[in-house]
Formats: C-alpha cells, structure tokens, sequence
C-alpha cells in the first residue's frame, strides 16, 4: 500500500472515530435547541431526538433520594425551552448521549442545579468549570439545600 493510501485510510478512520465518538472534540462550541423531555435531573431529549447529558453534574437516579425533585427543578428551568447548549472535552459518553453544558439567558444550568442542591459535581480531568462547580456545591453544602440536608461534608 503506498504512503499516499496509507495517509488517506489514517484521516478516514480518523473522521469516523470523531463523527461517532467524538475522541477528538476538546473545544467549546455552541449551538441552540429546544427541550423537549426532561428524563432526570442530568439527562433531557431535545427537539432532533437527541439525549443530552449535561456535563459536570450527577443528580439522582430513579428510586433514590431527591430523583423526583431534580427532574421537576430541571423541568421548571429549561423543559419547552430554547437553551444554548455548550459542547467541551469529549462530544459523546459512552451511552451516545451528547455532552454538553446547557444555557438559559446567560446562566450555566448546570452549575444553578448544583448550587441549588439537586446535583452533585462530576468533575473530570479537563472540566471546563470546574472552579465554578465545586464552589456551587460549598454554597450548597453550606446552606444544606436539598442533597446536602443530609451530607456531612464535602470533598473536593
């Protein structure tokens, strides 16, 4: 095979991993949707079908403690809603949901859920708010809002 076709298969096979994994996303970029399902309090369909995973947090799954009250927060804030989503770091999880930080007028849903107490911070090795989510969880923590209520301490 020549170097040419060689060069040609890498940059193919490149291009595939990246439309279906997205290995090789690791920069901000913004586009806009409307919300169309709230599935928990991280998760939601928007109007393409399309499940998004907000980035930074984990909020209760169904059958644990404030499940039910982290999906109606987050449907109150962004559910029929037109929200700027905010790709960073890797496109897609594992499930092949979209991984994005999500935006109503200007304010980070996902730090607001929480510093409100409704999430956890998910914090990984290249979060692009990092500083902002552990300090939403502190403020959190320290007013006992919600998850927190029966917290101890937070760790960072």
């Amino acid at each position: 095979m020549s170097i040419r076709k060689m060069l040609i298969t890498v940059i193919f096979l490149i291009l595939i991993l990246e439309l279906k994994f997205g290995l090789f996303h690791n920069f901000s970029k913004k586009s806009s949707a409307l919300v169309i399902k709230v599935i928990d309090g991280d998760t939601i369909v928007i109007e393409s079908g399309e499940r998004v995973r907000l980035l930074g947090i984990d909020a209760p799954e169904k059958g644990e403690n404030y499940y039910k009250e982290a999906k109606e927060r987050l449907e109150d804030l962004i559910l029929f809603k037109n929200v700027t989503l905010e790709s960073y770091g890797r496109n897609r999880d594992k499930y092949g949901r979209l991984l994005r930080y999500i935006w109503v007028n200007e304010e980070n849903i996902n730090i607001k859920m929480i510093k409100e107490g409704f999430a956890f911070p998910y914090i990984e090795k290249n979060t692009k708010y990092k500083d902002e989510l552990i300090y939403a969880a502190k403020t959190a923590m320290l007013n006992k809002s919600n998850l927190w209520k029966a917290r101890k301490k937070f760790k960072r």
